[in-house]
This record gives structure tokens, C-alpha cells and sequence, in this order.
């Protein structure tokens, strides 16, 4: 569960949060969770689950994860991305994470490794990537040739606090402070 990533009581932006899942869950354990989504529909989706849920601790809004303070008012103890920088340029990764360091205090990270442990799953999510096409293709490639999620933390000067790989064996995740 996400919620043994955090202390209760701490704060997390979850960015580019999607349906709101991880976000949700988080609620569980946090004070107060935003998830952001670049997609108003996916952001209003999440927020209509939220009140579906009764969940009043978290939020959800439309923004760009490279303009955080644009669109939050607060900081936050974690910002947490998952399985969502592989999908992006090199450059707007860094845009990113600029971005969440000038709102949170630490990262929770969800996202591939490389090698993979099993290589049939490489296959299978390679494929996947492959088919999703132009700039998330590029972004992947990307990803896994530098590293992946080590080459990432190490490229940003991040510290890593804890690392679980998931059962997946494709991706872990890695709680980081800088």
C-alpha cells in the first residue's frame, strides 16, 4: 500500500495523476493530497470520484506538472510521480522536477528499471511504449537508455531513502530526497 511510503499526517502533490487512483489512496494515510493532471478531463474525472468517495482531504486540478506554483498555493512534504516521466522528453523530465522541487520536499517515484528482471516483461512493455508512439516512444527510449530510474535520481542529485521493486519486476519504488 502507498500509504506505508508516508507518515500520517504528511502532504503529497500526485503529479500527473490520471484517474486519481494513487491519489486516493494516499488520502488514506495523508493530510491533504492534490493531484494535477496536464488532461481537465482525467482531472475532473479523479475530482468526481473523490466526492463519489467522500473523500475531503484531496483535491484535484488541471495544470502542467512544469508549472506547480502556478497552480498550488501551498508546499508539500512528497510529490509523487508515477510511471509518467518515462513518457517525457529529457528536458521537460528536468522542467518537472524543477518545477516539484520549488513545492515538495521529497519524491515518491514509480517507474521502470533497467534492466528489467524478466525479459519477457521487457518485451511485453516495450511493445506497449512502442505502440503509444512519437514523443512517449522517444521519451522511453530515452528513459531506459540513461539508466532508466537509477540514471534518472542519479542524473538529478537525488538521495534514496527507500527502494522496493514492484511486483511487477519492471519498475520500482524509490521514496528520494535532494
Amino acid at each position: 500500500p502507498l500509504g506505508g511510503y508516508i507518515e500520517a499526517g504528511e502532504s503529497v502533490i500526485d503529479i500527473g495523476s490520471g484517474t486519481g487512483s494513487m491519489a486516493l489512496e494516499l488520502a488514506g494515510t495523508a493530510s491533504w493530497v492534490t493531484g494535477i493532471d496536464l488532461s481537465a478531463e482525467m482531472a475532473h474525472f479523479a475530482e468526481r470520484r473523490r466526492l463519489a468517495m467522500g473523500i475531503h482531504n484531496a483535491e484535484f486540478i488541471h495544470g502542467s506538472a512544469t508549472q506547480l506554483s502556478r497552480h498550488v498555493s501551498r508546499s508539500y512534504d512528497y510529490a509523487f510521480l508515477s510511471l509518467m516521466l518515462h513518457s517525457v522528453s529529457s528536458e521537460r523530465r528536468d522542467s518537472i522536477m524543477d518545477s516539484a522541487r520549488a513545492v515538495a520536499a521529497k519524491f515518491i517515484i514509480i517507474d521502470y528499471i533497467a534492466p528489467m528482471e524478466s525479459k519477457r516483461a521487457e518485451l511485453i512493455i516495450t511493445a506497449i511504449e512502442r505502440f503509444a508512439g512519437g514523443d512517449h516512444w522517444r521519451g522511453y527510449r530515452h528513459w531506459m537508455d540513461n539508466g532508466a530510474l537509477d540514471g534518472f535520481a542519479e542524473k538529478q542529485g537525488l538521495t534514496c531513502i527507500r527502494s522496493d521493486m514492484m511486483v511487477s519486476g519492471f519498475s520500482k519504488i524509490a521514496v528520494y530526497s535532494y
